[in-house]
């Protein structure tokens, strides 16, 4: 798992917990980390179709204390691990001790309901985020578009363009329009104090 796919779990633990965050003491300065805000996470949902690969995820027990079931976390970074990869479904196990399914599409499926499931779109699809271009850059693909962004701390958002590989950098977050020749993305600063 990339280290920024850690981070993202960890702001996104404690922010779900802010009374945590609202009794910590002792932290002199805050501790800033970059999050992608362009992924979804779609519960109850379903993607069918478009699957190049499929792993079985096995329960693994946690012992005493909070027990959270990151295995649909699990199949979401193996998504963003891989340029191929634009959407996933993680099939819940059929037991509690039972292993969850991931697939991973190189498409984006329509969307239905499925109690049993939980599918994630790695981008904003078919929206372009025009303005605030501070450079461009010629990528292979929106996934190396959105690498470039997240190692740029003055990239907070960034559109690809489909037909001729141009990835548009930007120093805000642009609001959003309709297009089907691009793929977007963006980020934001969350700093625990």
């Amino acid at each position: 798992m990339k280290k920024r796919h850690i981070i993202t779990r960890i702001v996104f633990i404690l922010s779900a917990s802010m009374g945590l965050l609202v009794s910590m003491t002792g932290v002199s300065e805050a501790q800033c980390y970059k999050v992608n805000r362009s992924s979804t996470l779609e519960p109850n949902t379903d993607r069918m179709g478009q699957d190049y690969d499929h792993f079985s995820l096995p329960y693994v027990p946690c012992g005493s204390g909070l027990c959270l079931d990151m295995r649909d976390w699990q199949c979401e970074d193996a998504c963003n691990d891989d340029n191929e990869c634009l959407a996933w479904t993680y099939v819940k196990p059929t037991t509690s001790t039972g292993a969850g399914h991931c697939w991973l599409k190189y498409g984006v499926p329509n969307a239905t309901y499925n109690s049993q499931t939980t599918t994630g779109v790695r981008f904003e699809y078919n929206i372009d985020r025009m303005g605030s271009d501070y450079d461009t850059v010629a990528t292979s693909s929106a996934a190396v578009c959105d690498d470039l962004c997240y190692f740029q701390d003055e990239c907070m958002a960034w559109t690809w363009v489909k037909s001729n590989g141009n990835c548009w950098l930007k120093n805000s977050v642009p609001g959003t329009s309709y297009n089907t020749n691009t793929i977007s993305g963006h980020y934001s600063w969350v700093c625990i104090h």
